[in-house]
């Protein structure tokens, strides 16, 4: 019996400290200042908390930014590796993330010879729910194959994307944009699943900043955002 006292007094003990350690590097990551400062691009932009494999290789573009040494001080996030690149311009950084990482924001400092200073916010986010969750499709599915931009057209207010190449909507054009996007899709779910469908396969949405003959979208330009012209983030998600 005393022994049995005694493991579980070590136990509550181990646990009592393990719960003040891990309060201790939340309350250090919380009272972190962040810059909010960004570097010409990193990918991908964001990461999730909670995946079985904590591994994360960073790309990082940036002027000369291979000249620079990264430095993370944040707990629950550690640099495993630095991989240097052919062009002085890219940076390729090994991350391992803890298992009891929080979600939040954390700098990665960059540093050259020359006592220049870089800094770039990243950002953990929650993940909406574990992919055991999704469902995904069988053979008893029938699968509806769209090209968004040549379906229906739902909101006429994001045919032309100021700031894009291709800034001409024209339906005599076979080659050209329709102004098909995913509103359309969406206010037409019920017309498709009365033709008997089941599922929905759209051909990427994915930014397709090209000058001409990208209404396919298999002319990507920016593998982390949704063509603007198609909608945004959260439409996609409906149809998905």
């Amino acid at each position: 019996m005393r022994t049995t006292v005694k493991i579980i007094c070590l136990c509550f003990l181990i646990s009592i400290i393990s719960c003040k350690e891990s309060e201790q590097e939340m309350n250090q990551n919380e009272s972190m200042e962040i810059s909010n400062s960004k570097l010409e691009r990193v990918e991908p932009p964001h990461w999730w908390i909670g995946f079985k494999d904590q591994s994360l290789q960073l790309l990082i573009k940036d002027d000369n930014i291979g000249a620079f040494k990264p430095e993370i001080n944040y707990s629950g996030v550690s640099i495993e590796k630095v991989h240097s690149a052919s062009s002085k311009n890219y940076l390729f950084i090994d991350l391992k993330i803890s298992d009891k990482e929080k979600a939040g924001n954390f700098d990665i400092e960059f540093s050259n010879d020359d006592g220049v200073e870089k800094r770039h916010t990243y950002e953990l986010k929650e993940r909406l729910k574990s992919s055991d969750d999704f469902k995904g499709f069988d053979s008893s599915d029938a699968i509806f194959l769209i090209t968004p931009d040549r379906f229906a057209n739902g909101d006429e207010s994001i045919d032309i994307v100021e700031g894009l190449k291709e800034t001409i909507i024209d339906r005599t054009d076979g080659y050209g944009r329709h102004g098909g996007d995913l509103r359309g899709i969406i206010s037409h779910l019920d017309y498709i699943e009365d033709l008997g469908y089941t599922a929905v396969w759209p051909t990427p949405v994915l930014i397709n900043d090209m000058p001409k003959g990208s209404y396919h979208g298999y002319a990507i330009t920016d593998y982390y955002k949704v063509d603007p012209r198609f909608g945004a983030l959260k439409e996609h998600r409906i149809i998905i």
